[in-house]
């Protein structure tokens, strides 16, 4: 597909084309540009620069949403393994509180 075929979307008409915050604030221009630069949950938001300004492809910013709104693939694990410390933890402290309850 040719960029003369792609609907191109400046910074600001993304910001303005997504839902408002739960705040009723709108998402900002900033906020655009970091999902560009350094992406969101691993997924950079593709853009192309046309005569200095960025522009954000219509079916990009569409595949960008999708894919971003996934549960991450390790998130699962991720939970587990902090349900995992959580235990240890807890057994630590029932091992500490045992100890100190003997030392009397």
């Amino acid at each position: 597909m040719q960029a003369a075929d792609r609907h191109l979307l400046t910074v600001a008409d993304v910001a303005r084309r997504l839902p408002r915050r739960a705040s009723g604030r709108p998402v900002a221009e900033r906020t655009i540009r970091h999902w560009m630069t350094a992406g969101l949950r691993g997924v950079r938001l593709e853009s192309t620069c046309v005569g200095g300004r960025r522009y954000v492809p219509l079916d990009e910013l569409l595949a960008f949403l999708e894919e971003t709104q996934q549960p991450a693939a390790t998130s699962r694990a991720a939970a587990d393994r902090i349900q995992e410390l959580d235990r240890f933890h807890r057994q630590r402290r029932a091992v500490a509180m045992l100890k100190r309850s003997y030392r009397i």
